[in-house]
């Protein structure tokens, strides 16, 4: 992974000594900390844990590494020895075993404990289904990595499933799941292709994230897809990123009452 910081030890062995010099006189690199030189156009997070004496781990670990990483406060950052007693705003500092500083970013291992270690698991079931969806884990690597972890944070496994494609979608999921009702993520349904969730029978979410479900092609697929559904005596429900992340509990309170009034028992038509 390329954040554009690097250790000094690093560069030197690369470049050499009078090499190294020649790009910090001319700009070309910057010092950012202790033993630490950053590019110009480095990544600022990977930039701002050096400056403070850490790396980036945990949920912003997770972050580098291309993972889905639900909205969160604060800027998380590993430290080798200890946590300081005073950290800057916006810095929520961790510390667990080390295996070595050359990067300003921790393995994406590390980072994935911290998060099973240090959140809660509809957190941990976001990102480590993004890690199996994203091709970055196996199942059985994730479920070897969680047993390492203290056991409370195992229930996590109960609700693991990579066929995800976002956060969005496994934070829904993992509502129903919890309430024992049945969801199939990534539902096949014939004449309209894959649905993001199907709950019992007959009730059809899509959840957006903010990189999909944008532009006029895809809302006028969006409502195609929706006219099949709904023609098969399914109920439809799309639910938008802010809905599922920002009015989260207005939104369980809507989907509760969905489940209460049965529409997810109806049989659709092409069923009967």
């Amino acid at each position: 992974m390329n954040t554009g910081v690097w250790r000094r030890s690093e560069l030197v062995a690369e470049l050499g000594e009078h090499r190294v010099r020649k790009l910090v006189t001319a700009g070309r690199l910057i010092h950012v900390g202790y033993g630490w030189y950053a590019s110009p156009v480095a990544k600022q997070k990977a930039v701002s844990a050096v400056r403070v004496g850490g790396r980036l781990g945990c949920l912003s670990g997770c972050e580098q590494h291309e993972l889905w990483v639900p909205p969160h406060e604060g800027l998380h950052v590993d430290f080798n020895r200890q946590v300081p007693a005073v950290l800057p705003p916006g810095i929520v500092g961790h510390r667990d075993r080390d295996i070595g500083r050359h990067s300003a970013v921790r393995p994406l291992l590390d980072c994935l404990r911290q998060v099973v270690r240090h959140h809660d698991t509809e957190t941990a079931l976001i990102i480590l289904d993004s890690a199996i969806n994203r091709g970055l884990l196996t199942e059985p690597d994730v479920r070897q990595l969680v047993t390492e972890c203290p056991k409370p944070t195992h229930r996590v496994l109960r609700y693991l499933d990579g066929r995800a494609d976002s956060g969005t979608e496994t934070r829904v999921r993992y509502f129903f799941q919890r309430r024992r009702v049945p969801v199939e993520p990534q539902a096949s349904v014939p004449g309209v292709g894959w649905v993001d969730l199907r709950v019992g029978q007959s009730l059809m979410i899509e959840c957006d994230s903010r990189a999909h479900h944008t532009g006029e092609e895809n809302y006028a697929r969006d409502h195609g897809r929706n006219l099949v559904l709904v023609s098969d005596d399914n109920t439809v429900l799309r639910l938008t990123f802010e809905q599922v992340f920002y009015q989260w509990p207005r939104t369980q309170a809507f989907l509760t009452r969905m489940i209460q009034a049965r529409l997810h028992r109806r049989r659709p038509l092409s069923a009967k």
